[in-house]
């Protein structure tokens, strides 16, 4: 469970990464159709690159799906 922009939800990631000289590179996005609640209609994809920290940052870059039943 968790929150994104203000709406809270839960949802599944896809995760890819490699371990090449002590450092882990990874991408990552949003499974369609595993979002719940508030965040039924999320899309996203990240990444990050990590060392020995046990602290990583990481980028997130996501958007609402448009209702389509809802007026502008």
């Amino acid at each position: 469970d968790g929150k994104v922009d203000g709406k809270m939800g839960t949802f599944s990631i896809m995760h890819e990464g490699v371990f090449e000289a002590g450092v882990v590179r990874s991408t990552f996005r949003v499974i369609e159709g595993s979002q719940t609640a508030g965040l039924s209609r999320l899309k996203g994809e990240g990444s990050y690159e990590a060392g020995h920290s046990m602290l990583v940052d990481f980028d997130f870059s996501y958007s609402f799906l448009k209702d389509l039943n809802v007026a502008d």
